[in-house]
Formats: C-alpha cells, sequence, structure tokens
C-alpha cells in the first residue's frame, strides 16, 4: 500500500460525515469514523466489510513511514504516537497501538489553525504567562490535550513584544520538535528565525556545556582525576 492509497483512503473517510473528529481502524471492524460522538461505518469501492490484521498492520506501519524510533516503541511499548498531514485537508495526530496481538490505529483531526486564547476560553491568567520573566510554568496533559497548541499561542503573543532570539522552547523528543518548529513557522505565523530556538533537553544541554565549559572543566576535572587515578590525562 503506497502513500498515495493510504491518503485516498483518509479522504473519503473525512469526507463521508460532517463533523469528523476521529479515523479509526480496528481488526474485525470496517472502516469507522467518529463524528458527533458517534462511531460510524465508512464504505469504500471496493467495499472494506471487516479490516483484517494484514490490512491494519499495513495502514501502521504505511503511518509511521520507516521510522525507526517509532517502529522502536511500537515493538517494545505496544504504542506510538505520530503526527500525520493530510495535503491541503488536515492535520491527525495519530496513536497506533497493539491490541489482542492485532495494531490498531485512531487518528485525531487536528485544527487548521491555532485557536486564540480567547477561542480555547482560558482563564485570565493564561493571558500573562508569556509575559513572565522568572520561574517555571509547566502545561501537562495526556496526548492531544493541546499542549502544543497552547504553547504554540503563547509562542504568538511573546513574539508580539520580543524578538524572536529571545524566545525558546523545549521538548524531549527530536520529532516533537521538529513537529513545533514547523507548526510556529506555518500556523503561529511566528519568524522562521525562531525554529532554530526550538530544541531538545539534551540540545540544550550539550550548548550550556558548551558555553561554560571552563567552569565545568575547573570543577570536573580534579574529581575526575581523583576517582579514576588510573587514567593518567583526562581532557573536557
Amino acid at each position: 500500500m503506497r502513500r498515495q492509497q493510504i491518503d485516498y483512503i483518509l479522504t473519503k473517510m473525512l469526507e463521508a460525515y460532517d463533523n469528523v473528529s476521529d479515523l479509526n481502524f480496528t481488526v474485525g471492524k470496517p472502516l469507522q469514523v467518529e463524528s458527533a460522538g458517534e462511531l460510524l461505518p465508512v464504505t469504500l469501492t471496493p467495499p472494506i466489510r471487516e479490516l483484517s490484521p494484514f490490512q491494519t498492520e499495513t495502514i501502521a506501519l504505511n503511518l509511521i513511514d520507516g521510522d525507526r524510533r517509532l517502529t522502536r516503541a511500537l515493538l517494545k511499548a505496544g504504542s506510538c504516537d505520530i503526527s500525520y498531514k493530510l495535503a491541503g485537508k488536515a492535520r491527525f495526530r495519530t496513536n497506533i497501538f497493539s491490541q489482542q496481538g492485532y495494531y490498531s490505529a485512531v487518528m485525531r483531526q487536528l485544527p487548521s489553525r491555532v485557536p486564540t486564547i480567547e477561542e480555547l476560553k482560558l482563564p485570565p491568567a493564561f493571558f500573562k504567562m508569556s509575559e513572565e520573566k522568572n520561574g517555571i510554568i509547566l502545561v501537562t496533559g495526556a496526548t492531544g490535550t493541546g499542549k502544543t497548541t497552547y504553547l504554540l499561542r503563547q509562542i504568538q503573543r511573546a513574539a508580539k513584544k520580543f524578538s524572536p532570539d529571545r524566545i525558546g522552547a523545549v521538548s524531549f523528543t527530536k520529532a516533537a520538535v521538529e513537529e513545533m518548529a514547523k507548526r510556529v513557522a506555518q500556523e503561529a505565523g511566528v519568524d522562521r528565525k525562531l525554529a532554530k530556538n526550538i530544541r531538545t533537553v539534551h540540545s540544550l544541554c550539550f550548548e550550556l556545556l558548551g558555553l561554560n565549559v571552563d567552569k565545568v572543566a575547573e570543577k570536573l576535572v580534579p574529581h575526575f582525576n581523583k576517582k579514576f587515578p588510573q587514567f593518567n590525562h583526562f581532557v573536557l
């Protein structure tokens, strides 16, 4: 199955009903979408009355698109989360998981633009968070609850007052960083220069270490030499 075939199926599922929020691929079930809180079957030509294990696995692997990190996560943890873009139509946050020995996938359609804080109906305190100069604000929640959307909105607000060089964002995985950088430029309408300030925790720590290498070496080298006297030299 090729990317074009996957996109054809997704397009037909989106167009099957009004207000489609989720696309579902489950063994033993037809293609299904969630519309207004109700799971509804989707008919294609030729029809797929029940998805086979081979079909759901093929769909899952095509969505992963050869990503080794996601493949390892699926095999070891039994699930993985990815983003998928249907060109010109929709974006999805996708969860692929193993259930009773078979692969299933649920694709949640994401809004095509970043909603404003007013549209998110958040309390007034949320308007001021991007203006804080000290302390840490944690944005937590399960997959698909809107963490990235909220952060994008705050970045957009901050960009109106500060230079892109003074705004940064940190995430744990390279995939999450790439997605946020892309969405900052495309959806939040923020200067592309900001993308270079969105990085993983590891790359940020590496850069901070480089900026302070003399101070780190001053404290670390004597400690290392004392703890490991068998080494003649330790260079940082």
